[in-house]
C-alpha cells in the first residue's frame, strides 16, 4: 500500500539565511563624479532639457505640453553615440507618442522617412553606424557647456521643479569646474 505524505505546511514568517542575517537589499551602483559614465549622465540631462524646451510634442500629435511633461525621443537609439546628441535626431514627444512609436518600431521608421525624407534619414543612419563616438571627457565637458548657456534651457530649467534645478545645477557647475582645475582627462 502506498502511502500519502503530508502537504508542506507554510508559514507566514520569511526564510532567514543559515547564518541568521537578514539579506541586504541591493544597492544601485552610481557612475563617480567626473568620470565619463557621470559626465554622459549630465550631458544626456542638459540635452534633454534643450530638446524638451521646444515645449510640443513633435511628433504627429503636436500638442503643447509643459516641459515637464515632454520627454526627449530619439528617432536613432541613444546606443549610437555618433547621432546621440544630434539635434536633427531628437524629438520632443508627449509619452503617449513615445510609447506608441517604441512599441511599433516599422511604423516608427516610416514615419521618419516621411518626416525627414529618405535622403536625411539614410545620412543620419550612415552617421550612426560609422561608429563614431564621444568617448573622453572633454566631449562631454563641451557639449554641457555648449546647450547648458543657452537661453531656452534655462528658461527650462526655471519651469522645473526645485529638486531638478538644484541638482542639475549643481552637476553643471561640478562639471565645469573640473576643466578649470583640469580634472577633465578621466
Amino acid at each position: 500500500m502506498i502511502r500519502r505524505r503530508q502537504p508542506i505546511r507554510r508559514s507566514s514568517k520569511s526564510i532567514q539565511r543559515r547564518s541568521g542575517r537578514p539579506k541586504r537589499k541591493a544597492r544601485i551602483k552610481r557612475p563617480k563624479a567626473l568620470s565619463r559614465r557621470w559626465l554622459e549622465n549630465v550631458a544626456d540631462r542638459v540635452f534633454s532639457l534643450f530638446i524638451r524646451s521646444r515645449r510640443r510634442c513633435e511628433k504627429r500629435c503636436g500638442r503643447e505640453l509643459e516641459v515637464t511633461e515632454l520627454q526627449a525621443s530619439h528617432g536613432i537609439g541613444r546606443a549610437y553615440k555618433a547621432t546621440r546628441y544630434d539635434e536633427k535626431n531628437v524629438m520632443a514627444s508627449c509619452p503617449q507618442e513615445h510609447q506608441a512609436f517604441t512599441w511599433r518600431p516599422y511604423e516608427f521608421r516610416d514615419y521618419l522617412v516621411e518626416k525627414w525624407g529618405q535622403a536625411e534619414f539614410d545620412r543620419l543612419w550612415a552617421k550612426a553606424q560609422e561608429g563614431v563616438r564621444l568617448g573622453y571627457a572633454p566631449d562631454y565637458i563641451d557639449l554641457i557647456r555648449r546647450y547648458w548657456s543657452r537661453e531656452e534651457v534655462q528658461g527650462a530649467l526655471f519651469e522645473s521643479s526645485e529638486r531638478v534645478q538644484k541638482n542639475l545645477t549643481r552637476d553643471v557647475e561640478k562639471a565645469l569646474k573640473s576643466v578649470a582645475l583640469g580634472a577633465d582627462e578621466s
